[in-house]
């Protein structure tokens, strides 16, 4: 089918056997994946360490809370044991593409270590000659998490989303630093959620950390996943949405650009059933399996331009998912072929012949954007999305000018 690449999960129940001790059985199973796939000329990106298939039991014994995962360290030095191993079983396989670090991470607005961590760091803030201005709301805050509203104070608001940035920035850097012990061969990305994005939240919490803007200088190269399942954007809920959510999902791709490559890691569109649904939103309704097929297309011919790579997410129907990807693979339940995968060989092709033609990356029209003002003034947040939603197809090779991301330095 002309496919080059794969992403596969990396788990801590699989990769560890308890506190500082690796399964070296599945570090066997990575190998032989790694030869497996250079043998068929194809890239494995693996993803995690992450707890996709449930909690460890050996986690009780370390008192490691189930809503601290990017902040408690005890659990940062096993992910960096882990993560150590890894690259160590990995380090010599031109079949590995790289490690990505975690599937859409998003930093709570509340956890077991945030009031402390908090504390730390609003009053540490509040000292600096810098932010003089604002260090008496800082002390004030300190001691408690901000309320998640946007009638919160801007200024504390934007300080806390620093603050969240900053989780974002250190469980990546420990990470990295793991990783770049054992292996300088292969790159490191983070797999961003679309919330990383200040495109597709509704309240302060929404937004989700891990911002490129901030967390990028890390990586080699920056991920995004996008799907258009919001309900207000819901294609199957009204086709008027179709246009819309190829704007969002360009936008969120222009926004990625910090000066490195870019990777659409996953996207898709249900296609071919009733899909199940999600806590916070109605049910979804019925897509034809054609409209799958389309929308990736659209996707990948309209933003070629402007990133580096794509990958759908799945490669077949899942019987067994309890959401929208349940109906988005290549194959169905008995594996035939559905339109998307048939258009997959072709679409391969002429996204290959592009980029082997070496196009420049043009950049003609800037759109600017405070992230001081959209992530703590409602109003200026849904006048901004509201353009984005409505006019962004009518822009001449737009980029992103990003203005005051919340950086914590």
């Amino acid at each position: 089918m002309g496919i080059n690449i794969i992403r596969v999960f990396l788990s801590v129940n699989t990769c560890m056997s308890g506190p500082f001790k690796i399964n070296e059985q599945t570090m066997q199973y990575i190998r032989e994946m790694l030869e497996y796939a250079q043998k068929y000329d194809i890239r494995v990106i693996f993803s995690g360490v992450s707890m996709w298939d449930g909690r460890p039991a050996w986690f009780d014994d370390l008192k490691i809370t189930g809503d601290s995962y990017f902040s408690d360290p005890v659990l940062l030095e096993q992910f960096a044991f882990c993560w150590d191993h890894v690259a160590e079983t990995c380090r010599d396989y031109p079949s590995l593409f790289a490690y990505d670090l975690q599937n859409e991470p998003f930093i709570p607005w509340e956890s077991s270590y945030n009031p402390s961590m908090w504390f730390e760091f609003a009053s540490k803030r509040a000292s600096m000659p810098m932010f003089a201005d604002v260090s008496k709301k800082l002390f004030d805050a300190r001691n408690s998490i901000p309320v998640n509203s946007f009638d919160t104070d801007a200024d504390v608001i934007y300080a806390y989303q620093a603050f969240r940035n900053k989780l974002s920035y250190d469980f990546c850097k420990i990470c990295c630093d793991a990783i770049r012990k054992k292996d300088t061969n292969h790159m490191i990305s983070v797999g961003c959620h679309q919330c990383s994005a200040t495109l597709d939240f509704r309240s302060p919490e929404r937004y989700a950390g891990f911002d490129p803007h901030v967390v990028g200088k890390l990586l080699d190269y920056v991920s995004i996943h996008y799907y258009p399942y919001d309900y207000d954007i819901d294609i199957a809920e009204d086709p008027n949405n179709y246009t819309e959510a190829l704007n969002v999902i360009s936008a969120h791709l222009r926004y990625m650009d910090v000066g490195k490559p870019v990777m659409m890691e996953e996207f898709g569109l249900y296609g071919g059933g009733v899909a199940p649904g999600f806590g916070w939103r109605p049910p979804f309704k019925y897509l034809p399996a054609e409209m799958s097929a389309k929308w990736v297309n659209d996707v990948v011919s309209r933003n070629i331009e402007n990133c580096s790579g794509f990958l759908n997410w799945g490669f077949d129907d899942n019987k067994d998912q309890g959401d929208p990807t349940r109906y988005q693979g290549l194959f169905d339940d008995d594996f035939k072929i559905k339109p998307l995968g048939e258009i997959y060989p072709d679409m391969i092709k002429r996204s290959t012949e592009y980029v082997n033609a070496n196009p420049a990356y043009v950049k003609k029209t800037p759109v600017e954007v405070d992230l001081r003002v959209i992530l703590t003034d409602q109003e200026k947040y849904k006048e901004f999305v509201r353009f984005i939603r409505k006019e962004f197809h009518t822009l001449e090779s737009p980029y992103f000018v990003v203005k005051n991301a919340p950086d914590f330095r």
